[in-house]
């Protein structure tokens, strides 16, 4: 029993049988690989896997989805390496009826790396049938890779409308990579590419490897759920996608190709979503492209929002939005850019944003999919000129041109974000888009406690005043930890500093005992009784309705309140202590 999901796809015909088997015969296997275990329950169609035949060399963006896409100064490599994710389960460890599964249960992670190579005219590039299957070096990942190059290939199916031989001129396409190809002498940026859910690395193949052509290393691996090859949208889905995002990080961090400290971040769709989640946890991220993403639909940005580390203090890397307008056109001329942009404005605040909206666009055409379909199908056949009328010159497809737009928004944005590239900037601000600048952030809570652990209360008071004046409700400090740090100051003699925070922590918490009893002892040791006795009555007034509080800490406030009334006024339960003398 496997978790793994084959399908069955529509058969190959016989004269397409014997194409297949005359290409895999004319084969050239770049690498040399020991032999491969027997692939079952996987129909013939699927067993195009390492293909390339003897074609074109290598050329700098001559493949036939690249059209008027311009590559960069470098040659392109393509190579993979499987690991096991040894934190996280794939598959059970046993079967309903409590037999042992055979076979690894940890999640399987094919790395997909796209790098800066070293020209190379004899060099043969792989085909686009490399990305629907990368052959493993590790032998055990062969049945899961067959169950991912299935779904592959019923996707091609499905946007080819079952054409046989549409997918086979698809699976055959010249791409403009070479296998394990020498890499070029220095070190480059990383930036990792989040597939759309249940997609594979083929996905944005011909935009993975422009990036690489100009000058950086790209990495992704197939989308998957937390337990199948079948990757749904779903929040557990999501968190599954972003943990892999982060296990590629990982695995490429430290090697020689990779420039430490410069790192960005891609998606698609739902791995766009993947994208803004994992920027969201890791600081090191320099820049987000978020392409057709769909975070202001309500049940994608519910995954997000409802995900533990969503927080939008932490959204500050500088965000790209390439989105499709074709759907929303109707809207009127610019409508549909400024309706996106205002979507994005809270979630989104303190980052800037940059929003690319794409005329006449539909969003499969910001994939290589979209670049597949008009490549391999037969073109449909317009009508016949009218008799006497002159005849209609054919205009260009909506969208025509709309991914090497994409590309060249993504590398004009990545160049200036991750590079730090001035010029790229001035060819970023001078293109047609819409810019939001960044609204001031309020610092992190860990960023405000660092603020007084340095010692500078009157930052960290001039802080609090403006953005709660901006935003009452915005919570800066945890209770105890502000606590905690104004019993530091006034363990150090430093009252005046102490009563300012502890004074901060009862305004942010109004309904605290324990706040109000600080901040009566701080006024206490400054002297002010008449503040003091003030905070006491807050004990007093807030103790009964406090939730947080054990009983045997309610009495104890309840008993210093008391106490320190006393110590204030004089009186006891009532009385002066001069009415207490005389009665004796």
């Amino acid at each position: 029993m496997s978790s793994y999901l084959f399908l069955q796809l529509p058969p190959l015909s016989f004269t397409e049988t014997l194409e297949v088997n005359m290409r895999m015969n004319l084969s050239i296997h770049r690498t040399e690989q020991a032999p491969r275990p027997a692939l079952v329950l996987i129909p013939l169609a699927f067993l195009i896997v390492g293909l390339t035949l003897a074609g074109a060399a290598l050329g700098a963006g001559e493949a036939p989805l690249w059209g008027e896409l311009k590559a960069g100064p470098h040659a392109v490599g393509f190579m993979t390496f499987e690991e096991y994710d040894y934190s996280r389960t794939f598959q059970p460890k046993r079967d309903y009826f409590g037999e042992i599964i055979p076979g690894e249960k940890a999640r399987p992670i094919q790395a997909c790396v796209w790098y800066p190579a070293v020209e190379d005219a004899g060099a043969t590039p792989v085909l686009f049938s490399d990305y629907a299957f990368s052959p493993p070096e590790d032998h055990s990942f062969y049945q899961f890779l067959s169950a991912v190059q299935n779904r592959e290939v019923a996707w091609l199916h499905r946007i080819l409308m079952n054409n046989q031989t549409a997918v086979l001129e698809a699976l055959g396409t010249d791409m403009n990579a070479a296998r394990d190809a020498k890499p070029s002498d220095g070190a480059f940026p990383l930036l990792i590419y989040a597939c759309d859910f249940d997609r594979g690395i083929g996905e944005n193949a011909v935009l993975c490897e422009y990036l690489a052509s100009h000058g950086y290393v790209v990495a992704t691996t197939h989308a998957l759920s937390a337990v199948s090859v079948r990757s749904q949208p779903s929040a557990a889905g999501l968190e599954a996608m972003v943990g892999d995002t982060e296990y590629l990080i990982g695995a490429l961090h430290g090697r020689d190709l990779i420039e430490p400290g410069k790192l960005g971040v891609i998606g698609y769709a739902g791995g766009g979503l993947a994208a803004l989640l994992l920027q969201m946890r890791n600081y090191s991220v320099d820049a987000v492209v978020a392409l057709e993403a769909g975070y202001t639909e309500e049940p994608r940005a519910e995954m997000v929002m409802t995900n533990p580390y969503y927080d939008i203090g932490r959204m500050t890397a500088p965000l790209l939005s390439v989105y499709a307008e074709g759907a929303v056109r109707e809207a009127g001329e610019g409508e549909a850019r400024e309706a996106a942009a205002a979507a994005t404005g809270e979630v989104f605040k303190y980052a800037r944003r940059v929003m690319a909206g794409i005329p006449g666009a539909r969003g499969f055409e910001l994939t290589t999919y979209g670049l597949i379909s008009p490549m391999v199908m037969p073109p449909v056949e317009s009508e016949p000129p009218v008799e006497g009328e002159p005849p209609v010159e054919d205009e260009p497809p909506a969208g025509a041109g709309a991914y090497e737009t994409m590309c060249g928004h993504a590398i004009n944005f990545l160049d200036n974000y991750v590079k730090g590239s001035e010029e790229a900037g001035a060819r970023l601000a001078g293109s047609d888009l819409t810019v939001i600048e960044a609204e001031e952030r309020p610092p992190t809570q860990d960023e405000y406690l660092a603020i007084i652990q340095g010692g500078n209360i009157e930052m960290a008071i001039e802080i609090y005043e403006k953005f709660t004046a901006i935003d009452p409700d915005l919570v800066l400090f945890p209770e105890a930890n502000m606590n905690f740090a104004g019993y530091g100051m006034l363990q150090r003699g430093r009252t005046a500093e102490a009563v300012s925070l502890f004074k901060m922590n009862a305004e942010a918490y109004p309904q605290s005992a324990n706040c109000w009893d600080s901040l009566a002892e701080a006024y206490m040791a400054s002297g002010d009784s008449e503040q003091a006795l003030r905070c006491v009555e807050k004990v007093l007034e807030t103790l009964p309705n406090d939730p947080n509080l054990t009983d045997d800490l309610r009495q104890a406030l309840e008993t210093n309140a008391e106490r320190y009334k006393e110590e204030l006024t004089g009186e006891v339960d009532g009385e002066s202590e001069a009415e207490g003398e005389g009665s004796e």
